[in-house]
């Protein structure tokens, strides 16, 4: 990365896993990134780094990024929607806040929850 004569900006993984990750639980149908990374998921980049609970980075020419997240997506949501949405917004995020350029999002959907589910781990969670 080059930032002018000032000297040079890093930015690690882990942040933008922790981008990837907001951004991807605001689409409207993703019910949570799910964190371990199945055997599925680890075909598809090779020599992915994990950096942030569910979320691959693979870092490569010219400071360009490819993201794989796992997700479990809500019951009655259209899961290619749900996908493409979350697509396009991490993509956004990170360019936006890190300048960087992305080129792929994967996104595996590993588990669907239905509503009860997710009102039970609501209630749950509160208590």
């Amino acid at each position: 990365m080059e930032y002018g004569s000032m000297g040079s900006i890093k930015i690690s993984e882990e942040v933008i896993s922790k981008i990837a990750n907001t951004s991807a639980c605001e689409v409207a149908g993703v019910y949570k990134i799910v964190p371990k990374i199945s055997n599925t998921s680890k075909n598809i980049i090779p020599n992915m780094k994990t950096a942030f609970k569910g979320i691959g980075i693979q870092i490569g020419e010219e400071d360009a990024i490819t993201v794989l997240i796992q997700l479990a997506v809500k019951q009655g949501y259209k899961i290619p929607t749900v996908a493409t949405d979350v697509q396009k917004n991490v993509s956004e995020a990170i360019n936006t806040m890190t300048g960087l350029k992305v080129l792929k999002v994967h996104v595996v959907v590993i588990n669907i929850v239905s509503e009860k589910s997710v009102a039970t781990t609501f209630v749950e969670e509160q208590a």
